[in-house]
């Protein structure tokens, strides 16, 4: 009897350690994994607004003429100016310069230049951030 328990404790720990990894490895990826794309480019749209309105702010309310204005006094990488599309091209996002803080609020300030998942990722002058169906 003794002989099993020694068995039975040696097996409990390579139990949890399968049950861990099978976690680690199947189910947690299923559930946060790799962001979806939308994720990541309305991100990259709400991160550019914020730095557009910083800029705002320090510029008697004009945003930048260019995106690259921006980098690397309000973006710390310059990453946020494009999104990925298919086969790993990127495509830089569209900006519409000539907008100040006064610009109406639902004027838009940029915008993805492909559908991400279906969708049109917008930045407005308020700062919302809106996903709309592809046209």
């Amino acid at each position: 009897m003794g002989e099993k328990e020694e068995k039975g404790k040696v097996r409990w720990p390579l139990w949890t350690l399968v049950i861990c990894l099978l976690f680690f490895l199947v189910v947690l990826p299923c559930n946060i994994g790799i962001a979806p794309a939308e994720a990541i480019a309305s991100g990259k749209v709400t991160k550019l607004l914020f730095a557009c309105r910083s800029y705002a702010s320090d510029h008697s309310g004009r945003y930048p003429e260019k995106l690259s204005e921006l980098y690397p006094r309000y973006l710390e990488i310059e990453h946020f100016f494009f999104v990925p599309g298919k086969w790993g091209k990127k495509h830089d996002l569209i900006y519409h310069p000539g907008l100040t803080d006064q610009s109406p609020g639902n004027e838009i300030v940029i915008e993805t230049p492909v559908p991400i998942g279906g969708k049109r990722i917008t930045g407005s002058v308020d700062g919302d951030v809106s996903m709309e169906d592809w046209e």
